[in-house]
């Protein structure tokens, strides 16, 4: 019987992938260079686990957790991926990622996933924690489907 819900963002709280992540200046707002991020996804193999990743294999056997991955990749940067993360961390039970075409924000586009997901019955009242490294992400999230946040400090989240 299910307890709990762990939720974990992959790049910079599971996945250590700042290989091929930097940021820019739009205007005066620190943002993800998204073109040079794009142009480096086909060197996800060059990815290595974080500290948090040994927590994250331990739910993994524990049948009163579910463990959910929830991130802003895109489709196409999944597939390419997918089998890399399989090995590299072990598959969840539930995986959210972007849909091809989308363009919402993270912090958006994260919370309408996981709170349609979880207003089915059998989640609705099961405590949730959400893992991330964006506290901006961190916040929307939370207050979306009422988990408890763990911010996870990288030098990819911002």
């Amino acid at each position: 019987m299910i307890k709990q819900i762990h939720i974990f963002d992959l790049d910079g709280t599971l996945v250590d992938s700042s290989h091929r992540y930097r940021t820019i200046y739009n205007g005066d707002k620190l943002t993800i260079d998204f073109p040079h991020w794009l142009e480096n996804c086909k060197y996800f193999y060059k990815d290595s686990a974080l500290p948090l990743a040994k927590d994250y294999k331990e739910m993994l056997s524990n049948p009163e957790i579910y463990t959910v991955w929830c991130t802003a990749r895109a489709e196409p940067q999944v597939k390419e991926s997918y089998d890399f993360l399989k090995n590299l961390l072990g598959l969840p039970n539930k995986f959210f990622y972007r849909p091809a075409g989308n363009i919402e924000s993270g912090s958006i586009l994260k919370s309408k996933q996981l709170k349609s997901f979880f207003s089915l019955n059998q989640f609705i009242d099961l405590p949730k924690f959400f893992y991330e490294d964006n506290k901006d992400y961190l916040a929307t999230v939370c207050k979306a489907i009422n988990a408890t946040p763990i911010y996870i400090k990288s030098n990819q989240g911002h």
